[in-house]
């Protein structure tokens, strides 16, 4: 079960996504430092898909993201570094004196020691010296660089990841925001509407069609509007700053968005969605990602029983003691050599323990992969029961504010021709508050519940 799961994901759809990845995450990186050098206008009612433009060239999340890339980039560079040849240069140039010292000589005539002192003495030595080396082969450099390839594909799908869950906080902040301000324009309408009622009772009052408690209840109904409205204002006000917040701009700012709470009919193939989320979605990548780098990871560890092979060489001139022989670097004082380098490592106890944690790890990988695939799968066939059950949910809440209306109509009538209470009229209103707003709400939910299947899925439902 293990391997079908593994294998299923092959190599050259692994490359493929690579190369899309890369270049998503490019585009991204360029439209954020565009947008670092210019000014955002956010004058006009902005879009759902502009809000998402904003919050992926402004957001701190999606610059780390590309910060890590860059970093396990250069990582990558530096596995390659490793295997190519290195060079290296040296020049040397000192002075030498030897001070007056007493030293002791036969003389070659009478043969008797004579103790003398000898003069100062000065010499100048130059010298030069090219060199290079480089790895012929060395598999411990080869499962290094898989492993930082590796690496750089979860980096790569980790900022894929980010993303998402910025795209879909970005959402979920847009539509509470439109949700919120039409509840809003609904607490409006409902202390209007209860202000007028007030009217009419103390009017009906003032004829003796209604009774003082009639007015008192009325006017509570008013205050009670009246701080629901305060309410709703505050809500927004925190909405709007939490869209702000989620783009990545002064939370302070005046942010104006496009009313698109209405649902669009669109179908949705639960074994399509699943396919595609199987075979793209971000967090299976990754998972895969780490799986190659966990392989690779063993495979450097069993690196300590293969050999390694080496090549070096270098070329020296000198010592000299005059810079103007420089011209005889290649005629005289000079020497070179070349040669190769066999090593066998002797493997210890360490190494034994290294190859234990690494296989150990590769399972763990095995085993994240398989929890991620169905992780996966699960969380597209719950977000399809939720945005199933979020569009009946908006029909059965049509229904009820059809008829929350007009029974306050009829309440409405019947209070005017007295052949009611005002209580039943209160009931009555707030029953078609409370409508509205899970109209509203029902809405919200479905748009909430459309963003989390692309999400679940891994690319935006068209």
């Amino acid at each position: 079960m293990k391997m079908r799961c593994v294998s299923r994901y092959g190599y050259l759809r692994r490359m493929q996504a690579t190369g899309l990845a890369v270049l998503c995450v490019l585009v991204l990186m360029n439209e954020r430092g565009m947008a670092q050098g210019a000014d955002l206008d956010i004058s006009a009612p902005l879009s759902v898909e502009d809000c998402i433009r904003i919050a992926r060239q402004n957001a701190p999340v999606m610059g780390k993201a590309q910060y890590d890339l860059k970093a396990a980039q250069a990582n990558v560079l530096g596995a390659w570094a490793a295997m190519l040849p290195s060079f290296s240069t040296s020049v040397t140039g000192y002075k030498t004196t030897y001070g007056p010292r007493d030293v002791t000589i036969v003389d070659p005539t009478t043969g008797r020691i004579i103790s003398q002192t000898a003069a100062t003495e000065k010499f100048d030595n130059y010298s030069s010296q090219i060199s290079y080396g480089m790895s012929l082969f060395d598999k411990g450099l080869w499962s290094n660089l898989s492993r930082q390839q590796a690496n750089e594909q979860i980096s790569v799908n980790s900022a894929e990841v980010t993303e998402q869950d910025l795209v879909y906080r970005v959402k979920e902040a847009y539509f509470g925001l439109l949700a919120l301000q039409r509840l809003l324009h609904v607490n409006e309408e409902t202390l209007r509407s209860t202000e007028e009622n007030i009217r009419k009772s103390e009017s009906m009052f003032e004829v003796g069609s209604a009774s003082k408690a009639d007015v008192l209840k009325q006017k509570v109904q008013v205050q009670n509007a009246r701080a629901s409205l305060i309410q709703a204002r505050n809500d927004v006000d925190y909405a709007q700053a939490n869209l702000a917040n989620v783009m990545g701009l002064a939370l302070d700012t005046p942010v104006e968005i496009i009313d698109v709470l209405d649902i669009a009919e669109s179908e949705v193939n639960l074994d399509e969605s699943l396919r595609f989320a199987r075979e793209w979605h971000p967090n299976l990548l990754m998972a895969e990602a780490q799986l190659d780098a966990a392989k690779a990871g063993v495979g450097y560890a069993k690196s300590a029983y293969w050999p390694s092979l080496g090549a070096g060489g270098s070329y020296s001139w000198g010592p000299d003691d005059d810079l103007s022989h420089i011209g005889d670097m290649f005629n005289k004082n000079y020497n070179w050599n070349l040669g190769l380098q066999l090593r066998f490592n002797i493997p210890d106890f360490s190494t034994v323990a290294n190859i234990r944690n690494a296989k150990a790890l590769q399972l763990s990988a095995e085993q994240q992969l398989i929890e991620t695939q169905s992780s996966v799968s699960l969380a597209v066939r719950k977000a399809h029961m939720d945005l199933k059950a979020a569009k009946e949910m908006i029909t059965a809440r049509e229904e009820g504010v059809a008829s929350a209306a007009e029974d306050l109509k009829l309440a409405e009538e019947r209070y005017r021709l007295g052949a009611s209470t005002a209580l039943e009229l209160i009931d009555a209103q707030l029953n078609h508050t409370s409508a509205q707003t899970n109209h509203v709400r029902a809405l919200y939910d479905y748009k909430l519940a459309l963003a989390q299947l692309e999400k679940a899925m891994g690319r935006k439902i068209e």
